[in-house]
């Protein structure tokens, strides 16, 4: 078995019982820090909105939300449309070493 089989087998076996309150109290804020985030960047002009609109032009089926566009993508387009609503005014949490990794993983 590989390194990343056998990491993803690790992560995959974790549920619910194996993570301390704590923990999850921690994730439960950054889920919804994140997405008041993403809302709050969809609103911006130029840039999220130039993404959107490529987007809309590439088609997809819509299945996945746009947060707060008020319209649907398929999953991939809305992760990377979630994702840059999220980046985009730069206001996620950071750690040591200085990293945004909140909007690439939710998204």
């Amino acid at each position: 078995m590989t390194v990343t089989a056998e990491l993803c087998r690790m992560i995959a076996a974790i549920g619910p019982a194996d993570i301390g309150d704590a923990a999850m109290r921690a994730a439960r804020r950054l889920v919804l820090d994140g997405i008041a985030v993403a809302v709050a960047g969809a609103r911006t002009e130029a840039v999220v909105d130039i993404m959107a609109g490529h987007l809309l032009d590439q088609g997809s089926k819509p299945v996945a939300t746009a947060l707060g566009m008020g319209f649907r993508l398929g999953t991939v387009p809305a992760a990377l449309l979630n994702g840059v609503s999220m980046h985009v005014l730069d206001f996620e949490p950071m750690w040591i070493p200085s990293t945004h990794a909140l909007s690439p993983a939710l998204s």
